[in-house]
């Protein structure tokens, strides 16, 4: 029989890899990295940034980040909140889609890294190995061969509600270290769902129902993964104004996913119900908008949802 590891059976103990690879890096100080990367993730969270599945980050990625910054800025960082802060700073600011990578990238391929694989795992393995050429937005590459993007979910929306984001969370950051008062940290990690709705005039809702919890839980996560996709459509919606939409369409319209879902009341009969939304800003000039063709493909795919604006 062939006892050669797969390449399925490899990406199966990525996970348990990463995270020793990350607790070596990062051995100079656990208790830091993780009191920093706690701290972003429910600051992340509080954001509604908090999402793989929505094309946005997970756990994984937001660790790669925080350790990153904790191994490139040793000089620099010398407790929890310095460290917060430079990973705003940098994040904020980063040159996207220039890769983040914690070690050198190997781009040898897998023969020449592990040459006691079989011929198909190779291939596989050469064939995951990030690709300097590709249209990754946020190329966040592991640190463990091969060296893969573990952000390849990120869209452009996404990518821009991450970096705005983080910009405003510097900002704060930076006055609470300066005022010394310990107390102001509560601001950072606040509820922040109604700033969002606030700060927006246009809405696309997703409203997701179902007969029950179990149903509704199951339809929600296959939802999502689809709003991501959606959230990236409607940045080429067809517009009529002053301009052509087609100009430029990044410009005509801008979408800002929001990666929570909200609970509607259930109904007598026992349906479930729950709320994703995207937020749409216009450029000067747009005065109507069709979302009609841009969202068709979407409808399609969630076997007939409906959305509302």
């Amino acid at each position: 029989g062939n006892d050669k590891p797969s390449f399925a059976g490899l990406r199966s103990l990525n996970g348990v890899r990463l995270t020793v690879a990350l607790l070596d890096l990062t051995s100079r100080d656990h208790c830091l990295y993780r009191t920093c990367l706690r701290a972003v993730r429910l600051w992340a969270d509080r954001c509604g940034i908090y999402s793989n599945v929505m094309g946005f980050m997970g756990g994984v990625n937001w660790a790669l980040l925080v350790a990153n910054v904790m191994i490139k800025y040793t000089s620099e960082v010398l407790d929890a909140p310095n460290l917060l802060l430079k990973f705003f700073d940098v994040y904020s600011t980063w040159n996207w889609p220039e890769p983040v990578h914690l070690v050198p990238v190997t781009v040898q391929g897998a023969t020449a890294v592990q040459p006691h694989l079989d011929a198909a795992t190779v291939a596989a393995i050469d064939g995951s190995i990030w690709n300097p050429g590709s249209r990754h937005k946020m190329p966040i590459l592991t640190c463990t061969y091969p060296a893969m993007n573990s952000a390849y979910n990120v869209g452009t929306p996404q990518l821009r509600r991450m970096v705005s984001e983080m910009g405003k969370a510097r900002d704060e950051v930076r006055k609470i270290t300066k005022g010394g008062k310990s107390g102001e940290w509560n601001k950072l990690f606040r509820e922040r769902d109604g700033e969002f709705f606030a700060s927006h005039r246009a809405f696309v809702e997703v409203r997701v129902t179902a007969l029950g919890a179990e149903q509704h839980k199951a339809w929600s996560r296959w939802i999502e993964r689809w709003v991501r996709v959606l959230a990236v459509d409607l940045e080429g919606a067809d517009c009529s104004g002053d301009k052509p939409s087609a100009a430029a369409l990044e410009k005509d319209v801008q979408a800002y996913p929001h990666a929570r879902s909200f609970r509607n009341n259930d109904d007598a009969n026992g349906v479930a119900s729950s709320s994703l939304y995207v937020a749409l800003k216009f450029g000067q000039g747009v005065e109507e908008i069709d979302l009609t063709a841009k969202s068709r493909p979407f409808l399609r795919r969630g076997g007939g949802v409906g959305g509302g604006g």
